[in-house]
């Protein structure tokens, strides 16, 4: 008897042969069991889980009798005793044959009786207790046909090769360095001539072979990860340096050597088959793109789809890239520090180092599928061979050149020049342009300049706002408790200018002033905040130059800041720092900031940006400053009906203010044309150039909120000369020693009441609660004489103060000012300002500078 017909003859005396080999064990649910050894009573099949060996019927008498495999054999034949006479009838078939046969049909299987079958090999894995049988297997042969396995799956969806290893079935696979063989590998030399398909799965080369039978169709071991661990040798000895060659004829010039790739319409499918078309560029490929995910060859076609099209077309070249099919990055250039990418996947830009270059930061910029598109392929696996990505990005990156950061633009309005003042206007609202009005995807924008994605904010165009409402602004304005001399009017163009500040050539900043209970924290929360909406950067008293800076980044925002107070060496210093970033921001020269970085590369910054700080005293030191920011003054104004009013037109700026912010967006061109024309008109009328450079701007804006076109210069110099420009704007007569008592006043001292309450108080705010004449008096008069003495400031009657000459306080009053060294000499400088000596404490006498106020 041969090996296999011994098998089928121990099958049916399984228990017996179980019992007498395992005396130990006992039966239980179709297996034997005796220890770790578990032995199925049906097949035959055993598995030892403690040493995780396994085998069939004959290996088990092998190994529990230590008997080479032919004794075992011998064994069994002899333990079987003399064959019976065959029957003269058929015998009828063995229980374990129906309910194999039965098992079989019931999975829609034919009875293959007879025939080795791999579903009759149960697999159980270390932590399973049952025995499992595949539900379908594909046949792996050799070149020359033989059986050399099998790939069964099983009804979890896992799929397990089971290899014939010297006659025997093993689930094992074939392990690296082996390759995985071919499905219908012995195909390629049955048919030399026949053109080839090679499928994502042997079902669908199943059902090419059907639909095509003229063609070798073909897969590999596993799912589509698994494409590069297959020996493709054959497929590279075969294929055509040029499978589209024909004949005058029309017949195929080589038809063997064509190899047609059908990818699975799945990411993994098309993925995989870009591995073979990098391994074989002359490969053809149908396309899947635009089939029903997850479709291959072995469902039915969809609606509408024939699959001998799909098939002619395969190599066809690939279709025009759609519009809105972005380039999966764009390469900015170098510098010292690195490479830069504007990635259209995130949108943001994207710095490497070279050695940064790696697989994960790459995903960055391009998915896995785009690279092996390219043919990047790594030899052993399916994977991108990201070590040749990184030396190809690198080469094209220096062959981009220098990388000029001030191509990159952010958050706001821009313009981008053209031939012939042809000028684009570019609003960026994070997520999406508006180009001249029109909404354009951040990557289908094409330019010299970069826009990376940012924050998104709210813009619309749906409603531009009507001269009217453009008018209602400056009413509100005209309705704010302004001091004497002030410009309600230039307030009202602050805030329509501010979202377009990038597409000004004069950036106007603003300084909110007045004495506490003035109403400035209530304007600019109930009147700047909601006009402004989401595009305002807001800062705190505590923030830096540095921090504006790197909160702004590329971006061209509107910057506000509430109490942004003078009251110590320290906040003047800050305060100067923020000053300037206002210089640097204000023109556009096409400057920047530079800052050493600890690398040594440098870092440069381009401000954009209109900004508007309120105080108690403008923080202005330097006459620079003075000339470029306006100064919007409020002052305590009891008058209850007036502030009704206002509050009630403020309830109307949150409907108003995305119209009013799109008006201005809208006329960027006239606007810019506008601030041209007034800034030569204010210039003339003030006979001071200064004056129009700072207020041309303001005046450009509260003109092209009530009207739709620029003025004519005939209209614009009407227009200024209803303005008394000497009451406006920095004068000579601020000199130095004015500027050093506004120092003075705006600093920031407490006094401590009898309940030991702290109350911090400028020193402007201290003499004006002594000299106060309040009745009944405030309780806090008595010790502000202390806290201004304290400072080296005594009040004398007549609103007049000594200020000491030679004080501690007063050297850290104005210690980082411009003043720091010669602040007494400029405070006799005042007008009226006398040499005189006051009593101290201890009766000492104080050299001091006595000020009329």
């Amino acid at each position: 008897m041969t090996l296999p017909e011994i098998h089928r003859a121990l099958l049916p005396h399984l228990p017996d042969l179980a019992r007498e080999l395992l005396p130990g064990g006992a039966q239980s649910n179709g297996h034997w069991k005796s220890e770790t050894l578990e032995v199925d009573l049906k097949t035959g099949i055993w598995h030892d889980s403690e040493s995780q060996e396994d085998g069939d019927i004959l290996d088990l008498i092998a190994s529990v009798r230590m008997l080479p495999l032919g004794k075992a054999a011998t064994w069994a034949t002899e333990w079987l005793g003399p064959p019976a006479d065959p029957p003269v009838s058929v015998a009828p078939a063995t229980e374990a044959q129906l309910d194999r046969q039965m098992r079989r049909v019931a999975l829609g299987l034919p009875v293959n009786d007879g025939e080795f079958d791999p579903l009759e090999v149960g697999f159980k894995s270390k932590d399973e207790t049952v025995w499992r049988h595949g539900t379908k297997a594909f046949t792996y042969r050799s070149a020359t046909g033989s059986i050399i396995g099998y790939s069964v799956l099983f009804e979890n969806g896992q799929i397990l090769p089971l290899r014939i290893i010297d006659g025997k079935p093993k689930w094992t696979g074939w392990k690296h360095p082996a390759l995985k063989p071919i499905y219908n590998l012995h195909l390629l030399a049955q048919r030399p001539e026949s053109p080839v398909i090679i499928c994502g799965s042997e079902p669908a080369a199943d059902a090419a072979s059907r639909l095509f039978p003229d063609a070798s169709a073909l897969s590999w071991l596993g799912r589509a990860s698994n494409v590069s661990s297959c020996d493709w040798t054959p497929i590279a000895d075969r294929i055509s340096d040029d499978p589209s060659a024909k004949y005058p004829d029309g017949t195929w010039a080589n038809p063997g050597g064509r190899i047609i790739l059908w990818p699975d319409a799945s990411k993994p499918g098309r993925e995989a088959m870009l591995y073979l078309k990098a391994r074989f560029p002359s490969a053809l490929m149908v396309r899947t793109e635009d089939l029903p995910d997850g479709w291959n060859l072995a469902l039915p076609a969809p609606q509408g789809i024939a699959v001998q099209a799909l098939f002619d077309a395969a190599g066809l070249e690939d279709p025009a890239p759609k519009a809105d099919d972005p380039a999966p990055f764009r390469l900015l250039g170098h510098d010292e520090s690195g490479f830069f990418y504007h990635s259209h996947l995130s949108g943001h830009l994207v710095h490497f180092t070279a050695s940064e270059h790696t697989e994960l930061n790459l995903q960055l910029i391009a998915p896995d599928s785009y690279w092996l598109s390219k043919g990047f392929h790594n030899e052993h696996s399916t994977g991108v061979d990201y070590k040749a990505v990184a030396k190809h990005l690198i080469a094209l990156q220096l062959a981009s050149g220098h990388f000029d950061t001030a191509k990159v633009r952010g958050l706001g309005c821009w313009v981008e020049s053209a031939p012939q003042g042809n000028d684009s206007i570019v609003f960026h609202a994070g997520d999406r342009l508006f180009v001249n009005g029109i909404e354009t995807p951040i990557i289908q924008h094409r330019s010299d300049y970069i826009y990376p994605r940012r924050r998104t904010i709210a813009v619309d165009f749906s409603r531009v706002a009507t001269s009217a409402e453009g008018q209602l602004l400056l009413d509100i304005c005209d309705l704010m408790p302004w001091a004497p001399n002030q410009l309600p009017w230039a307030f009202a163009a602050w805030h329509f200018l501010a979202p377009i500040a990038g597409a000004l050539d004069w950036r106007p900043p603003g300084w909110v002033c007045g004495p506490s209970k003035a109403g400035k924290s209530w304007i600019f929360s109930n009147f700047t905040s909601p006009l402004i909406g989401d595009s305002l950067f807001k800062i705190l008293s505590a923030t830096t130059a540095p921090g504006v800076r790197q909160g702004l980044s590329c971006d061209a925002l509107p910057v506000a800041g509430d109490e942004i107070e003078p009251n110590s060496p320290h906040s003047q210093k800050r305060i100067a720092g923020l000053c300037d970033l206002v210089r640097q921001a204000t023109s556009e020269t096409g400057g920047s900031i530079y800052h050493g970085t600890t690398d040594g590369t440098g870092r440069s910054y381009r401000i954009r940006s209109c900004f508007l700080f309120s105080s108690i005293v403008p923080g202005m030191l330097e006459t620079a400053d003075e000339n470029r920011f306006a100064k919007f003054e409020f002052c305590v104004r009891d008058d209850q009906d007036a502030f009704e009013r206002l509050a009630a037109l403020c309830l109307r700026i949150p409907d108003i203010a995305p119209a009013i912010r799109a008006r201005a967006i809208r006329l960027v061109r006239e606007i810019r044309l506008a601030a041209r024309i007034f800034t030569r008109a204010v210039a003339r009328a003030a006979r001071d150039s200064r004056k129009g450079q700072q207020f041309g701007s303001f005046a450009a804006g509260a003109w092209m909120l009530i009207h739709d076109t620029p003025p004519t210069p005939e209209q614009a110099e009407a227009w200024c000369a209803t303005i008394n420009w000497n009451l406006i704007g920095h004068d000579s007569s601020d000199d130095d020693a004015t500027r050093a008592i506004d120092v003075l006043m705006a600093y920031r001292s407490y006094i401590q009441d009898n309940d030991g309450r702290r109350h911090d108080h400028t020193v402007g705010e201290l003499i004006d609660l002594y000299y106060s004449d309040a009745t009944p008096s405030d309780p806090r008069q008595p010790f502000a004489y202390d806290a201004l003495m304290r400072l080296g400031v005594h009040p004398m009657a007549n609103r007049r103060i000594d200020v000491a000459v030679r004080w501690p306080e007063l050297q850290r009053v104005f210690s980082g000012t411009q003043f720091s060294d010669h602040w007494a000499h400029n405070l006799r400088q005042v007008q009226g300002a006398s040499d005189t000596v006051f009593k101290a404490s201890g009766n000492r006498s104080i050299r001091a500078i006595r000020i009329p106020l």
